[in-house]
């Protein structure tokens, strides 16, 4: 998993040296679909995208197929609080990079 994470922390470096927000980078990516499926689940798409600087320590998705049915359920309505909090869990203010 950490190498996973690592690999969304260099994605984000580039999307910082390129000007794009952590939604048009997951989205180009094309490896962060469970991100951004969890992000829509709890109407925080909006608020990453528009957000002056953040950094986001996210599994890609290999890292979380690894994690079977869990991810199925934390998507279902139900447990939409759950899923804020563990997303939230990931948030930094402002940029960081791999280097920091």
């Amino acid at each position: 998993m950490l190498l996973h994470a690592l690999a969304a922390l260099a994605c984000v470096a580039a999307a910082a040296a390129r000007g794009a927000n952590l939604i048009e980078t997951a989205t180009a990516d094309g490896g962060f679909t469970t991100l951004l499926a969890a992000l829509d689940a709890v109407n925080l798409t909006e608020t990453v995208a528009t957000a002056d600087a953040l950094t986001v320590f996210a599994p890609n998705d290999a890292a979380f197929d690894k994690l079977g049915n869990a991810v199925a359920d934390l998507l279902k309505p139900e447990n939409a609080a759950k899923l804020t909090n563990i997303l939230l869990y990931h948030v930094l203010a402002g940029t960081k990079m791999a280097a920091d």
